[in-house]
């Protein structure tokens, strides 16, 4: 028997960091359009060290679980979920509730996330047919307000199921022509992190 041939890149590999691209790139227009800047936070891939408050609010987004299933012997079709979880806090004082404002800054982030992901432009993700069967938001989950003294910390987490054609063949697939960004991902000394030249 033959040897395997050099794997590339697998799409679920692909999807999370297109995932993530998106989203660093479609919330900084998105703050420009507003004029907000709480819109542009660090947005970091498969984080594990915990956050810090100075560092609040900021974004993290996980390869959660896969299924697979009309598997042939040159491909199969794959069911991943993703997790985008977004972490913010705020203080209170006499005049406003921390607890409020926080889970209303992240309740307003993830419905902005959930109306990118499922905006037309997006509906293969950039990446040409038919390697995206489909993309969709299965949920949305808030934990309740963490109190330290003043300040409320709460965490909010947006499902994201995207079926997707793996094959040695397509895994190669480039974007579609008209979706581009200048956003990267970089090492940084908390983990892989999405920067676009806005951020330098």
């Amino acid at each position: 028997m033959g040897e395997i041939p050099l794997i590339p890149t697998q799409v679920f590999e692909l999807i999370h960091n297109r995932i993530g691209e998106i989203l660093t790139d479609e919330l900084e227009k998105q703050s420009l359009l507003a004029a907000d800047p709480s819109l542009v936070f660090p947005i970091f891939k498969e984080r594990d060290i915990p956050f810090n408050d100075s560092e609040l609010p900021a974004m993290n987004i996980m390869f959660d679980e896969s299924e697979y299933d009309m598997q042939t012997q040159v491909q199969h079709t794959g069911d991943y979920q993703y997790v985008i979880e977004l972490v913010a806090n705020g203080k209170s004082d006499d005049e406003k509730h921390g607890d409020t404002l926080t889970m209303n800054q992240v309740q307003r982030v993830l419905g902005i996330c959930r109306e990118i992901i499922m905006n037309p432009k997006y509906t293969t993700l950039g990446f040409p047919k038919p390697l995206i069967e489909n993309r969709k938001v299965i949920g949305m989950r808030f934990g309740k307000p963490v109190r330290q003294d003043s300040s409320h910390t709460i965490l909010g987490r947006l499902m994201v199921r995207v079926k997707a054609v793996e094959s040695a063949q397509l895994n190669t697939a480039n974007l579609i022509q008209g979706i581009d960004t200048t956003v990267f991902l970089h090492e940084t000394e908390l983990g892989y992190q999405w920067k676009s030249y806005f951020m330098q």
